[in-house]
């Protein structure tokens, strides 16, 4: 009787304990956060030898430079500065550095969860929208903090915004405000809005929700959404978006898009491989494109009249950058050749540069590129 009590209250603990965690992991309850911080401590150092935060677990290509700073083509270089968000080993935190156009380092700024959401205790959380504003302050927000916050030059907030979970891209818009996603109860849940925030005082200025605003009502838009017409909302749906980039079309370059209007809303979701074009006044999806991008990031408007897409996953582990015409559907993919290879299987973010050079960073690496427009290197950042 003994031995039978011991083996059924060992089944039903093993039980219990599969249940739980099978729980942890789709609902996301404690102690998820803390073992999905473990598992990226552990990946990172198997893969780079370092103990670091979950942005950087990929070794770099062979023949990547291993000074922190590599300047390659000095006379191809964009002018002016660069600032850089990453982790701090020596410091033991998230930093931001500021560089000048040689890569010297000027200023650095400190990110640190801990001083804006007192209750998160020693855990914190990873910066990951961020943007420098001209008086030497930056805006960032968090990956699973619920916080969003403008920082002063040395790193003291401002001003800090607690009503919502709010990440990903941070975006200015034309009129000087900012566009940001914010989500309820998760930043991977199904309630998702695109947020319009005065950078100034942090307070919101318009707000939209995807579903009720730009889905729901519109079998189109719920098809092309991966959604069924008649869909409710379920906590235990999960990552059905994970929206990751929202950018709006300035005055400058509506010429170059014809079919669009200034202040229609580029956006990514990653979780559909969907990129799409929202009209925020008359609520409706203007355009859209699922793929050929895996798992993209940060589609930009480009001075060419093409939409620039940060293209994380080809077959190959392999990133790169993609254009696509949105009228004629034509794909290019540039930027690119085996000097400057890089691959990233989350996050990334790139920009094109003045001189027709495109600054591409890789965090699943802990580096940034700057190439030529046939994709040799210019500069090359590594966050040893």
């Amino acid at each position: 009787a003994t031995i039978l009590f011991v083996a059924c209250l060992f089944f039903l603990t093993s039980m219990g304990a599969l249940l739980f965690g099978i729980g942890v992991g789709k609902f996301e309850i404690w102690p998820y956060a803390p073992l999905r911080v473990m598992y990226a401590h552990f990946t990172s150092f198997i893969h780079t030898g370092k103990w670091a935060p979950e942005a950087r677990i990929i070794p770099r290509p062979e023949g990547a430079s291993g000074a922190r700073v590599a300047v390659h083509q000095p006379d191809a270089l964009e002018h002016g500065y660069r600032a850089i968000m990453g982790w701090d080993d020596g410091a033991n935190e998230h930093t931001i550095w500021l560089l000048d156009a040689s890569g010297q380092q000027v200023h650095s700024w400190t990110v640190d969860y801990s001083t804006l959401d007192v209750d998160a205790g020693d855990e914190g959380d990873t910066p990951h929208g961020m943007k420098v504003l001209e008086d030497g302050s930056v805006l960032v927000n968090f990956d699973g903090g619920q916080r969003l916050a403008r920082l002063d030059a040395c790193g003291k907030p401002i001003w800090i915004k607690k009503d919502g979970i709010y990440h990903h891209s941070i975006e200015r818009a034309e009129d000087g405000s900012f566009w940001t996603w914010r989500a309820d109860g998760s930043a991977y849940s199904a309630d998702q809005h695109l947020l319009n925030f005065d950078p100034a005082t942090g307070a919101t200025l318009k707000e939209y929700s995807l579903l009720d605003d730009f889905i729901q009502g519109s079998p189109a838009a719920a098809v092309v959404f991966g959604l069924p017409a008649d869909f409710q909302r379920d906590e235990s749906q999960g990552d059905i978006f994970h929206p990751n980039d929202i950018e709006p079309l300035h005055s400058a370059l509506a010429d170059r898009f014809p079919d669009f209007r200034p202040g229609d809303l580029l956006v990514s979701l990653k979780a559909s491989n969907l990129i799409a074009v929202l009209d925020p006044v008359q609520k409706k999806l203007k355009w859209w494109s699922h793929g050929p991008w895996r798992l993209q990031h940060d589609p930009d408007f480009g001075t060419d009249g093409k939409i620039w897409v940060y293209n994380n996953q080809t077959a190959v582990d392999q990133s790169n950058i993609i254009a696509v015409d949105p009228r004629t559907r034509d794909i290019e993919s540039a930027y690119s050749n085996q000097k400057s290879r890089f691959f990233s299987e989350t996050m990334g973010k790139h920009q094109l540069l003045p001189s027709g050079n495109l600054l591409i960073v890789v965090p699943d690496e802990g580096r940034v590129l700057e190439t030529t427009r046939s994709g040799d290197l210019v500069f090359e950042f590594n966050n040893l």
